[in-house]
């Protein structure tokens, strides 16, 4: 083979080093962007959690209630808690009242949540009135049996559905929501909230 003369126009190539650094670089870079990422998105996203505890945390005092009631079990679940609040012994023998109310939390979605469930009352035919000075967008909904009816409203992130069995007041009814409203308010940081 003859020999290679210098000339000055050659250059020895030596892409693999230059192209290996690029690549270590661009391997580096991306997990690196990716942990950026994912911590913006973690510290920007809605606090799920804290929704979560306020809706478990939302259970009414006990000398919030009409007399003679007691708050019973809590039942927890993954975004609700349902709270038997239990009216007094029947005097004739029958079943005693009692009022499940359950709090969901829906974040962002809770409006929504709120006016589909009014709407589909509605559509339904059942008698459903606006409530004042509980929550802050409420209703009532008559039941169709004697003595059953029950009520929906919502604070923030947060719903709220009672529902009555046995023969129990309007009156009662009411003031059981507002317990579970002020229980709400506490739940989301108004510490000083009352029925």
């Amino acid at each position: 083979m003859p020999p290679v003369e210098d000339d000055d126009d050659y250059v020895d190539y030596e892409a693999p080093p230059p192209r290996r650094f690029t690549i270590a670089i661009v391997a580096a870079l991306v997990p690196a962007l990716v942990a950026v990422g994912l911590s913006a998105f973690a510290i920007l996203r809605p606090a799920t959690s804290s929704c979560q505890s306020a809706a478990w945390d939302a259970v009414p005092r006990a000398s919030e209630i009409p007399a003679g009631w007691t708050v019973g079990v809590t039942d927890f679940y993954p975004d609700n808690q349902t709270t038997t609040i239990a009216g007094p012994a029947s005097t004739t023998g029958s079943a005693g009242s009692t009022i499940y109310a359950s709090v969901t939390c829906f974040g962002a979605s809770a409006a929504d949540a709120f006016d589909r469930s009014e709407l589909a009352s509605r559509s339904a035919g059942r008698s459903v009135t606006v409530l004042d000075g509980i929550g802050e967008a409420a209703y009532a909904i008559a039941g169709s049996t004697a003595g059953a009816s029950a009520m929906q409203f919502r604070r923030g992130p947060l719903v709220a559905y009672l529902a009555s069995s046995g023969v129990t007041t309007d009156a009662e009814l009411r003031q059981v929501g507002q317990a579970v409203d002020a229980a709400l308010r506490r739940a989301l940081g108004d510490s000083g909230a009352v029925a």
